[in-house]
């Protein structure tokens, strides 16, 4: 691309930096993967030299990317304006707006100084989870298990609650990986930390909560069994919250890729129960939506299994008739039941 006369509109104005990725990974590209939310290679970021990433969209073409790396400059312009504004005021609201560019732009340690300059007589709740979301970005669990540790003491009625109780159980397990046995590891981790805090969860509503995070980890390591048993609690006790939703699109995915494994329209079929009643039930909520629109899809798909199997049972029965048709053809083997002759001696 490079070789290109147009790119050296990029060229004259940038300097590319590469990172390596995949089984070359080493300790910087971790650290780099871990504090600007990188998920995979390749990735292309625009960033200040100071480290600010300014955009982070781009098309594949080489005008795209062109188009893209200009509007980064734009960016970057219109934040240096702002931040000349805002730099010199000193109430809450300007270092609020402040503190979340630099959060939205991965400048955490700046990010992180203007929410605790925020004013502690009443933070609000909105800045203490930005500041959560800095800390993990970080890596500093330290300090992210203390504030949820505040969070849980003081906001003891708010909905968010017990997501931060159980955020707490499980503060002191790695946050990033970059191995699928250290994923495992992880997730075997989580499932002690919420297995331990389920009997000390009283409100059936908050019970559901953390059995709806175990069944997903449940799932994810091939238990689905235990998941199973964690979404019918969820279903009989707690119908109507939240984490009913996630259980009914939980359960109708595992039929799904089962049904599909096996060539079962019948699993299909009782998928698309469960998700119409999820988009009945649930009608507000981001599975609710989902499900409804997905079922002309699990229509198209329990049609297609069935036309697989039963071009498979036809394929069988055929076979069948053909080695019958074989084995009456076969002419019998007639016995001889002559006696044999005693040889003269």
């Amino acid at each position: 691309m490079f070789s290109q006369a147009e790119s050296c509109q990029i060229s004259d104005k940038f300097t590319a930096v590469q990172l390596l990725g995949g089984n070359d990974l080493d300790e910087e590209g971790k650290a780099f993967m871990a504090r600007y939310g990188v998920q995979g290679f390749p990735t292309l970021l625009a960033m200040t030299p100071d480290g600010a990433v300014v955009g982070r969209q781009f098309e594949r073409t080489l005008e795209g990317i062109i188009a893209a790396m200009e509007q980064a400059v734009t960016t970057n312009e219109e934040f240096k304006k702002t931040e000349a504004e805002l730099g010199e005021k000193k109430d809450d609201e300007s270092i609020r707006k402040l503190s979340g560019l630099y959060k939205e732009r991965a400048q955490l340690d700046e990010a992180r100084k203007g929410y605790e300059a925020l004013t502690k007589k009443d933070p609000q709740v909105a800045d203490q989870e930005a500041l959560l979301q800095v800390l993990s970005a970080q890596g500093d669990n330290d300090a992210r298990k203390a504030l949820l540790k505040v969070l849980v003491d003081t906001r003891g009625d708010h909905e968010k609650h017990i997501r931060w109780r159980m955020d707490h159980a499980m503060a002191d397990l790695p946050t990033q990986v970059t191995s699928r046995e250290e994923w495992l590891d992880v997730l075997g981790k989580r499932k002690a930390a919420l297995e331990g805090l389920l009997p000390k969860v009283e409100k059936e509503a908050d019970q559901a909560e953390v059995r709806g995070m175990l069944a997903q980890i449940l799932s994810n390591t091939g238990d689905r069994e235990g998941a199973q048993a964690h979404w019918d609690w969820i279903l009989e006790k707690a119908p109507k919250s939240g984490a009913a939703a996630a259980a009914l699109w939980m359960k109708g995915q595992n039929l799904i890729r089962q049904g599909q494994f096996e060539g079962d329209p019948a699993k299909v079929e009782e998928a698309k129960t469960i998700w119409q009643q999820l988009a009945d039930d649930h009608p507000d909520t981001m599975f609710g939506k989902r499900a409804g629109q997905l079922m002309p899809q699990l229509d198209g798909l329990i049609q297609m299994l069935e036309a697989k199997k039963a071009a498979a049972e036809e394929a069988a029965r055929k076979k069948a008739e053909e080695k019958k048709e074989g084995d009456e053809e076969k002419p019998e083997e007639k016995k001889d039941d002559s006696v044999p002759a005693t040889p003269i001696r």
